[in-house]
């Protein structure tokens, strides 16, 4: 898939409790589950079974496309041996040309230079095709992607910091702008793979001698157009197919999917989760299916219920996401398992159930800082405010470690909130 209007399918929140979120209108958020009623989070049920992979993994889509456009060639069109004979004799006539004449390593050269842009002219092609239907629509254009550089609205170019992003290219809007214009969402979506097919059917019926660069952009342009209307997905992508289908037959989800990626722009530029609008939680929690969407958007709705002190509903919503936890990563789904250890710690005072919960969190280097949090929590449950402090001390050492500037400077707010507290509570029971 080259295209992702959603952004990236997944971002994590750090929180010094523990709370960590990947990213049909409704006035109040889905709780189905009463507040008494968290059988998961008690321990009284267990946890259910993480899915298993899938056995292609998420290049799966690479096959699809493959047997979706050269399979359908070569089963209904190549076949015929007049197609066939024209195939091979263009093939010949272009190897002809390369070598039976001089400077043949320069002229390999040049070509496989000009294949490979060719290629990326495909992109570039449906990047574009995403940009202008964008802006017909209404739609405030933000950035496009290649690769690794961006160009933003205003023509500047940059390095992209993405470092997992499975796409080759990205045409970003504002998505609070695409919410509830389903049809609008459509069009800029779909556009992409029109460009691609537009433009590799005219280069295809243009009257004149097809080179290897040629054939290279019509075969990339036909792929790129057929691959990204079938709908498919994984943790971190959903093809333009799989993005259009939701508009159109699954309305509620498509706007939780664009809420999502509203909350990740709130976040990144410095909202803190409790300031979070009640109107986006309600839209973020207004589907409750298992998928790893609804334990992304409840971990959110339950990091904002935390902080805001509403732990009723907190408890609500972590149910639910230790619910649906099987649809998350191993390290989401471990990240859910520190929560589910403070909140047992910090809000009911079950320090015994908080040790069990512990318990289930693996080591490793990946969950320090998450096992430091919840260690922390059980102390200061159990009274012991200088040991509490003491891991809250060893997670802001940690926090120091982290990349991105805005989450690590939150990550330390929040954790020397934390300690200011601890300090409060150390001084009060030495006082006693």
């Amino acid at each position: 898939m080259l295209h992702k209007t959603c952004g990236s399918n997944g971002f994590t929140l750090h929180c010094p409790q523990g709370f960590h979120a990947k990213l049909r209108r409704v006035s109040s958020p889905v709780l189905e589950i009463p507040t008494a009623e968290t059988p998961i989070l008690d321990r009284l049920t267990s946890l259910p079974k993480l899915a298993k992979a899938r056995w292609l993994g998420t290049d799966y889509e690479l096959l699809i496309g493959l047997v979706a456009v050269y399979g359908f060639f070569f089963a209904f069109v190549a076949l015929p041996t007049s197609i066939l004979d024209l195939l091979l004799k263009w093939v010949s006539r272009n190897l002809q040309a390369i070598f039976l004449h001089d400077w043949v390593g320069v002229k390999v050269s040049i070509t496989i230079v000009l294949i490979l842009a060719a290629i990326c002219g495909t992109v570039v092609v449906h990047e574009l095709g995403h940009v202008v239907v964008g802006l017909m629509a209404g739609f405030r254009f933000r950035y496009m992607r290649l690769g690794k550089f961006k160009v933003d609205s205003s023509l500047r170019f940059s390095r992209s910091n993405v470092t997992d992003e499975t796409t080759l290219g990205m045409a970003c809007f504002f998505p609070i702008e695409m919410k509830h214009h389903p049809w609008k969402f459509i069009a800029m979506t779909a556009s992409g793979s029109l460009a691609n097919l537009i433009s590799g059917f005219l280069l295809l019926l243009l009257p004149y001698q097809k080179s290897f660069i040629s054939g290279a952009f019509i075969a990339t342009s036909l792929f790129l157009g057929i691959n990204n209307l079938i709908p498919f997905g994984g943790t971190k992508f959903r093809s333009d197919g799989l993005q259009i289908l939701s508009a159109l037959f699954q309305q509620s989800k498509h706007e939780r999917a664009l809420s999502l990626v509203q909350l990740r722009d709130e976040l990144e530029s410095g909202v803190d989760v409790e300031a979070l609008s009640p109107g986006l939680v309600a839209e973020l929690t207004a589907v409750r299916d298992n998928s790893l969407a609804t334990v992304a958007a409840y971990t959110v709705a339950y990091a904002r219920a935390y902080y805001q002190k509403d732990n009723s509903a907190a408890a609500c919503y972590l149910e639910t996401c230790l619910l649906f936890s099987g649809k998350a990563t191993p390290q989401f789904r471990n990240l859910l398992i520190a929560d589910a250890a403070i909140f047992q710690a910090l809000r009911r005072k079950r320090p015994d159930l908080a040790q069990q919960w512990l318990a289930d969190l693996p080591a490793g280097p990946a969950l320090t800082s998450a096992r430091l949090r919840t260690e922390a929590a059980i102390e200061e449950a159990q009274g012991n405010f200088a040991k509490a402090i003491e891991k809250v001390e060893a997670c802001l050492q940690e926090a120091e470690k982290m990349e991105n500037e805005r989450s690590r400077k939150r990550l330390v707010s929040k954790l020397a909130e934390w300690k200011g507290e601890l300090d409060k509570c150390l001084v009060q029971s030495a006082g006693s």
